[in-house]
């Protein structure tokens, strides 16, 4: 997480000293990655006068702390040398957390201009200058402002100001789920709703094609759904298609059916023709199109790696359109995708590089030694085995990618480009 802070006063800048320290120094996370080109965490001080010995944390008298941290702390402060506005503005594309140490009223118009979303503001807090108060102002869930203020005010000693509704009342939020889990959220607004029902007292269906670890909430109540008894003409065909051109068997649907937690006193059936009863609910899935519920928000884990091998020089559209179109015959969403896998010959291949860069995806690659050691049954190539030293490329390096899962799609050639899915082990933790 990269988080920027920002004082106004002497006291702002010993707080925002503490801030950092509490981040950069203290925090067994350790948000500075090794080789990183910056800090993850900077300091800013607009106070005129910054830089007299009067704001330095070391030496001021009303200093709470005067180690050598502190020091080391109060060092890092830069001054602002441009306007709050246009900082802000800089912050909100670059960073992950944005602190403001003073009046919330500063905050408040200086993010103003340039919310977006939920979905893609980053966080903001606010910390009195004396750093007794910490208030997440925006991206409380999604963005982790909440979790950040609780960190902060830990060390601190301040008291956390939480507003959000279902922290207030200690129930279930599904966007704090998500985050936690790292799982794709389809519909924001779905997801308010789902929070309302919350917190009007209504059980949220639960349906889930992963195993279930952990105490169910309270608020959910998990659903066994006959969903291949609901399945339309058009899902049927696309089947049939499949079975044709990828001529593979496919396997996400048996872990959907053995991945569920049959628990009888938190599993309900579902009604007739496959579909639950209540019209709201949560599906946690790999299929972005799957919709047992009359009204579905779909959760999304990112954990499946693709392996890939190609032609040289073979361009990114082929490699793009080639990995789309096997994703969407196994039903499996490019939100579930985690990593890229190839041998390391094609380490520098443009296409794949492109294609991993372009999705933000984790681009890895193995010795043929590396692949040949890999756990399985795979398809044998003698043609690849010449070429590379390993009989099978994709099908080995997705299965180490997903480290050690298992194959949900065997090798696909199309197009001088040949295509794996594996599935990492994963489950669902509640508590």
């Amino acid at each position: 997480m990269k988080v920027a802070i920002v004082c106004f006063t002497s006291h702002g800048a010993d707080t925002a000293a503490r801030i950092w320290e509490i981040l950069e120094k203290k925090d067994g996370s350790a948000l500075s990655e090794r080789g990183a080109q910056e800090p993850l965490v900077r300091v800013w001080c607009a106070k005129s006068d910054y830089g007299s010995d009067s704001l330095s944390c070391a030496d001021n008298r009303d200093s709470r702390r005067a180690d050598g941290d502190s020091t080391a702390a109060a060092r890092r402060i830069e001054p602002l040398r441009k306007p709050l506005r246009r900082w802000t503005e800089a912050a909100f594309a670059e960073y992950d957390a944005l602190v403001f140490v003073g009046a919330a009223g500063i905050a408040v118009r200086s993010i103003a201009p340039f919310l977006k979303s939920k979905a893609s503001d980053p966080a903001v807090l606010c910390v009195d200058e004396l750093g007794t108060f910490v208030i997440p102002l925006v991206s409380g869930h999604i963005g982790g402002a909440n979790e950040l203020a609780l960190r902060l005010a830990g060390g601190l000693g301040a008291v956390p100001v939480l507003t959000t509704a279902t922290d207030l009342n200690g129930r279930f939020a599904v966007d704090v789920f998500a985050k936690k889990h790292g799982l794709w959220i389809s519909d924001l607004k779905l997801a308010k709703r789902v929070s309302a029902d919350v917190l009007d007292g209504k059980k949220i269906g639960l349906v889930s094609d992963f195993p279930i670890a952990g105490a169910l909430p309270k608020e959910l109540e998990l659903w066994e759904v006959r969903a291949r008894e609901a399945e339309t003409d058009a899902e049927q065909t696309r089947d049939v298609e499949q079975t044709r051109d990828v001529g593979q068997t496919r396997d996400v649907g048996q872990t959907r059916d053995a991945g569920q937690t049959r628990d009888a006193g938190q599993t309900r059936g579902a009604a007739a023709g496959g579909q639950p009863e209540q019209g709201c609910g949560i599906c946690i899935t790999l299929d972005e199109a799957r919709r047992p519920f009359a009204q579905t928000l779909v959760l999304i884990p990112r954990i499946v790696s693709v392996g890939v091998g190609c032609k040289k020089d073979t361009p990114l559209a082929v490699i793009e359109e080639r990995i789309y179109a096997i994703l969407c015959a196994c039903g499996v969403s490019p939100r579930s995708v985690e990593r890229l896998a190839s041998i390391d010959r094609k380490a520098q291949e443009p296409g794949l590089g492109a294609f991993a860069q372009k999705h933000g995806l984790e681009f890895v690659t193995y010795t043929a030694r590396e692949l040949e050691a890999a756990q399985g049954v795979f398809s044998e190539s003698a043609f690849v085995a010449s070429v590379t030293g390993v009989s099978n490329v994709c099908e080995r390096s997705a299965v180490l990618a997903s480290g050690g899962g298992r194959l949900i799609q065997k090798k696909t050639a199309g197009d001088g480009v040949t295509v794996a899915l594996a599935l990492r082990d994963w489950s669902v933790e509640f508590g």
